[in-house]
């Protein structure tokens, strides 16, 4: 992010920043909204929303922790893949959208449960969730700078051309460490399951 003191000077040197920063928020709305068309077709499906309470033992905790990173790290992955075709811009905007509709279809199940739903969610599910979303678009960010640096090579006249084993290399690298955090999030949802398990539904 680039700092400036003019808001409109902002905005115009951030409006990658801020659109990203949107296409989550938007998901989210749009899960909200489609929750109660969703449920009246696909009923008993939308009770897989609904995050179970972990016991101590190791093998249900890690169980749970596999269960909460299954979808973070195939996201991370379809990105990765997405950065290194000149075709996979569209991927690093559609993953975020998609990662909001999950929050917003588990906000208006757990809504629906009145004041017991709402504390879970503000207590356990949103900050795991906040703290998955940015780290998704973090990915995001580096997929779509690789996609499109790529296809800048084939442009005719490109003055972008070559040097771009070292920009793999960071990039193999910026993702790599992405899953350190990833997990790390995965691992406190467990835990916040683990010791607040009695606010569960």
């Amino acid at each position: 992010m680039k700092r400036t003191n003019s808001p409109k000077l902002f905005l115009k040197k951030n409006r990658r920043l801020l659109l990203f920063l949107l296409l989550p928020l938007a998901g989210c709305i749009t899960g909200m909204i489609g929750y109660e068309p969703l449920q009246s077709v696909f009923g008993d499906w939308l009770s897989l929303l609904t995050v179970g309470k972990v016991s101590g033992t190791f093998g249900d905790v890690f169980s749970a922790w596999l269960s909460v990173c299954f979808q973070p790290f195939c996201l991370w992955a379809i990105l990765f893949i997405g950065g290194l075709s000149v075709c996979g811009a569209p991927t690093a905007f559609l993953i975020p959208l998609f990662c909001g509709v999950g929050t917003g279809l588990q906000q208006a199940h757990y809504a629906q449960f009145g004041a017991d739903g709402w504390l879970v969610l503000v207590v356990i599910l949103l900050p795991a969730a906040a703290m998955k979303m940015v780290l998704i678009l973090m990915a995001s960010s580096e997929s779509l700078q690789l996609s499109v640096l790529l296809a800048s090579q084939l442009l005719p006249r490109s003055s972008r051309c070559g040097g771009l084993w070292q920009v793999f290399r960071l990039y193999c690298i910026r993702f790599f460490v992405l899953l350190i955090p990833i997990a790390l999030a995965g691992a406190w949802e467990v835990v916040l399951r683990l010791l607040l398990g009695g606010l569960l539904i």
